[in-house]
Order: C-alpha cells, then sequence, then structure tokens
C-alpha cells in the first residue's frame, strides 16, 4: 500500500502528457525532487546528531519545499516545477555553504553544485540550459572565494590550480551531458516516428483500441475509439474511463472489469446506446497484460460494431422465416385447388357421372380457378415488390368510388355472415395515387375484415378529409390483433395464412401486398387492434388537389 502511494507521487502530472520528452522531463523532475528530499532529511538527522543544528534546519527546510515540485507538476505547471526544483537546489546549497562558512567549518557543502549544474542542461531547452549551467558553475566559484576571504587565506597557485580543476571538470561533465541529451533526442525523435507508425496503423484498423492501466487511466486510443465516444484523440489519454465511458457503458462492463483484473479474458457481445444518440451493436475483448510477476499491469481492449452485421443475420433470418411461410402457402392453400382436377382426371374411362354433376363439378372447379388465379397474382405481385419491380404511377383517383366498387365485390359474404355493414364517405376530393394500387388495397384490407368479423358482426368503411391528405378508415368488431401482430403487419413481413369465422382461407401475403403498395404511393398507415374488440386500419393519402401541377395552379 505505501509502495504504491510512493509510486503515485512518482508518477503527479504524468495523466495528462502526450509527448514523450515531455513525459521522460516531468518523470526525471519528479525522481529528482524525491531523491533530494530524501537526502535532505537523511542529512539533517546525520547533522543533529553530529551536532550541527543550523544545517539541519536548513536541511529540513529545503527538503519540505522540494514537495511543490510534486504540486506544480499535478497540475500540469511543468515548466514551473522545473525552475522551482533548480532555484531551490541553490537556495539550500548556498545556505549550507554560508552556515559552514559562517561557524569556520571546511565542509565544502558548496562541492553540490557540481550535482545541482547538470539539472539545467537536463530540464531546460536552448540557451537556457547553457546559461543555468555556467551560472551555477560562477556561484560555485564565488562560494570557494568568499570562504577563502572569510577565512583569510591568501590566493595562491594551489587556489588557481584547484579552480583550473573544477573549470576543467565542468567543462568534461557540460559535453558529457549535452553529448547524451543529443543522443536521447535522437532516441526520442525515432520514438516519435514509431509513435506516429504505430498511431497510424492503429488509426486505420475498423476496430476501437484503447489501453488502459489498472486504475481505468488511458494509455493509448486509437481515432476509432476516441470518435465513438466524442472525446478528441489528444484529450483521451491521461483519462479515466469514468470520464470518457457513458454511464450505462461503465454499469454494464463493471463486472468485465473486475473480472480482466483477476487475470481474465472477457469477451462481450451487447447493444449499447453511444453518446451521439446511435444505437449500435458491439462485440469486444478485455485481455490483461502482465508483468514479470504475473500482475495485471494494463488492460488493452478491442471492441468491433457488428450492427451491420447482426442486422444482415436478421434479415438472413427473415428470409428464412419468409422462405418456410411461402412454401406452408403454396403446399397448403394453393395446391388445395388442384386437389379437385385430380379427382376428375381419375375418374376411370368406364365410370360415367351425370349431367349435373359434370355441371356441379365445373362450378366447383370455376370457383376454385378463381380462387387460384388471384392468389396466384398476389403471390407474384407480392415477389415483384419484394424485388423492386413495382412501380407507382399516381393520378387523379375517386376514393368514394373505388371503396363503392370494393363493396360490391364482398356483397354476397356480408350477407352470408348477416354483417352490419356500412360506408360512411365524408371526403369531396380525390386522392393522388396509383388507381390499381389502391384497389389491391382496399379490397385486401376489406376482405381482411369481413373474413375475421363474426356472424352479425359490424365492418364500417368512412372517409374524411383534411388540408393534405384523405383518410380512408376500415374499423371491425372482428377477432382483432394482439400488439405483436399489429407490429409484424406493420414491418410488412407475411402472416401466417388463418382460417376466418366461416372458414374462409389466403394467403397471408395480402396484408403485406397491401402495405407495401400505399407506401410506394407515399401513403401513411396506422393499426389499432386489441384481441377480441376488434381493429381499425387508418390511411392518410395525399390530396390530388396538392400535387397535381394543374390542380394547384
Amino acid at each position: 500500500m505505501v509502495l504504491d502511494k510512493f509510486r503515485r507521487i512518482l508518477k503527479m502530472g504524468l495523466q495528462n502528457t502526450v509527448p514523450i520528452l515531455e513525459y521522460r522531463k516531468i518523470l526525471m523532475t519528479n525522481h529528482l525532487a524525491m531523491f533530494c528530499l530524501m537526502s535532505a532529511f537523511a542529512m539533517g538527522f546525520f547533522s543533529l546528531l553530529l551536532p550541527f543544528n543550523s544545517q539541519a534546519y536548513v536541511c529540513f527546510a529545503g527538503g519540505s519545499l522540494y514537495s511543490f515540485v510534486f504540486l506544480f507538476n499535478n497540475n500540469g505547471r511543468y515548466r514551473t516545477a522545473g525552475i522551482w526544483f533548480i532555484l531551490l537546489s541553490i537556495l539550500i546549497v548556498l545556505s549550507l555553504s554560508a552556515v559552514s562558512i559562517l561557524e569556520g567549518r571546511p565542509s565544502g557543502a558548496e562541492n553540490i553544485f557540481l550535482a545541482v549544474m547538470a539539472v539545467p542542461l537536463l530540464l531546460l531547452d536552448g540557451r537556457e540550459k547553457n546559461y543555468g549551467y555556467w551560472i551555477i558553475f560562477l556561484m560555485l566559484v564565488a562560494v570557494k572565494m568568499t570562504r577563502y576571504d572569510y577565512l583569510g587565506l591568501t590566493y595562491n597557485a594551489e587556489f588557481a590550480l584547484s579552480i583550473l580543476n573544477l573549470l576543467f571538470a565542468a567543462w568534461f561533465l557540460f559535453l558529457i551531458l549535452n553529448f547524451f541529451k543529443r543522443i536521447l533526442l535522437k532516441a526520442v525523435e525515432k520514438t516519435n516516428v514509431h509513435e506516429k507508425t504505430l498511431y497510424s496503423l492503429l488509426d486505420n484498423v475498423p476496430v476501437f483500441m484503447a489501453l488502459v492501466d489498472v486504475n481505468g487511466t488511458y494509455k493509448i486510443a486509437n481515432l476509432h475509439y476516441s470518435e465513438m465516444f466524442g472525446v478528441d484523440k489528444n484529450e483521451i489519454i491521461g483519462k479515466r474511463r469514468d470520464k470518457v465511458l457513458p454511464q450505462n457503458i461503465l454499469d454494464n462492463h463493471k463486472m468485465y472489469f473486475q473480472r480482466v483484473m483477476e487475470g481474465e479474458s472477457v469477451s462481450f457481445l451487447e447493444k449499447n446506446e453511444m453518446p451521439d444518440g446511435r444505437t449500435i451493436i458491439s462485440r469486444g475483448k478485455y485481455v490483461p497484460i502482465k508483468d514479470s510477476n504475473g500482475f495485471v499491469e494494463s488492460i488493452s481492449i478491442y471492441v468491433d460494431d457488428v450492427s451491420e452485421l447482426v442486422e444482415a443475420e436478421e434479415s438472413l433470418r427473415r428470409a428464412n422465416e419468409t422462405k418456410d411461410k411461402l412454401f406452408s402457402i403454396i403446399a397448403h392453400d394453393i395446391r388445395s385447388p388442384l386437389n379437385l382436377f385430380q379427382s376428375i382426371l381419375n375418374v376411370s374411362d368406364g365410370e360415367l357421372i351425370s349431367k349435373d354433376e359434370f355441371f356441379g363439378y365445373q362450378k366447383e372447379l370455376k370457383g376454385r380457378l378463381e380462387s387460384l388465379s388471384g392468389r396466384l397474382d398476389e403471390l407474384l405481385d407480392w415477389a415483384r415488390m419484394q424485388m423492386g419491380g413495382i412501380n407507382a404511377y399516381p393520378s387523379e383517383v375517386d376514393i368514394n368510388e373505388v371503396i363503392k366498387g370494393n363493396a360490391d365485390l364482398f356483397q354476397t359474404l356480408i350477407k352470408k355472415k348477416n354483417i352490419d355493414f356500412s360506408t360512411k364517405l365524408h371526403c369531396e376530393v380525390d386522392g393522388w395515387m396509383d388507381e390499381n394500387h389502391l384497389q389491391v388495397a382496399i379490397r385486401n384490407l376489406l376482405h381482411n375484415a369481413l373474413k375475421f368479423t363474426d356472424a352479425g358482426g359490424q365492418v364500417i368503411l368512412e372517409t374524411s378529409q383534411d388540408d393534405d391528405s384523405v383518410l380512408v378508415e376500415i374499423m371491425d368488431t372482428g377477432a382483432g390483433m394482439t400488439q405483436e401482430t399489429v407490429d409484424s403487419i406493420l414491418k410488412q413481413e407475411i402472416q401466417k395464412s388463418e382460417i376466418g369465422t366461416s372458414g374462409e382461407t389466403g394467403t397471408g401475403l395480402g396484408l403485406s401486398l397491401s402495405l407495401g403498395l400505399l407506401r410506394k404511393n407515399e401513403c401513411i398507415v396506422a393499426v389499432d387492434s386489441e384481441p377480441g374488440k376488434g381493429t381499425t386500419f387508418r390511411i392518410w393519402i395525399p390530396k390530388s388537389d396538392i400535387n397535381d401541377p394543374v390542380l394547384s395552379d
């Protein structure tokens, strides 16, 4: 626990850093500050034991002031932290030297300047580092001269030689450190090139990728990942997951993160709402990265948007269901009328049928042929619509007349079931759509209403109008439908062929075909239904006086 806190102190300020050179400078400043802080306190304790109280007080006071380096770095004031460290180190060495001179002790505290001289070369750039280095060297010489003056010593050849040796050592250190820094900068440049190449590869991979440490702080994130959560790629580095991810994803992935911290790779497939309002289906994986001791030190994250793939799979599933339904229609409904043909053709040559029996067969054959022809036409029209082979050619159409004509077609069924059928035609304008499409839609919807209405029930066709459209309502008191069935109808899915209340049959394609034709004519369709309480279809058809250029003039 103590070691973890110590490491966090040494990494203060690193969470907001992107350039690797800046990263190294901050890390070096923190380590130097920690070393100087601990050394100052250690020297202070030894000074108390000797006892050199004045020197101890300087060490304790100066050492405690190094803590400001961490505070500056943590607040992003990196340059201030470096300058504070240099000035504070100079001040401490000057204070220690002054104490030793005043107390008459030849401690040589000013020699610590040799170590302090290296700091500007490492933390500063340009001329500042050179000026800082040689200014500190001159301070070293000045302090040595002050010591000589205070002790009343004379400047002789030995003193001159010691200064010359210091100059040689300073010049040698200057060259070595500058050479080392140039090598370091070249290495950093190569690292930056490699980093740019890596990010170029990562940003062009069509997968969301990121790397976080054990605290959930981002170390790497590619362009797709940052765009997915609406955060700039340069800003996401150093942020914690709870500052980037939406709360719903954080909650869903809390268990995943705990498991991967225990060393387990975790895969997931889920639907999530993103910050921009989109809903995507994501498939991803958390992979732990372990150190040499087997402890998890970071976690790589891979996420792929598989919405299109899942949608394609769902479309394929629906296509397979549609195929099964079509085969069912062909097998049970269309094939059924052919059985009568087979019965007649199977009559042997030796058997004779009477004229009355023949006319009976003829009447039933005619009815079944008409039914078979209608269902084949319906099936072919539906297939053409699915392949985009049906186009709408809108024109003026008298909606009231279309309704009256289709109502006449079902008078036999209406009378047979004793249905209370009525039309309330309040519309006084024409609609604007393909008349053949309207005929098919009204015929199918009206037949559907009559088919599922019990004997003695009620069916009403009503028209009205508003500023932009003509409203057609087909209302019945029949069996009704569940909301699931209504949603399926609105999606134009094929319905399972159901037997009507008086044994009426169908293909199950009528509703899907009707809604498809209506939508091709820019009509709006709504369905209200409840099991046992009937169904209402509402169709809003564009008005002709708005769409016809001649009428609108």
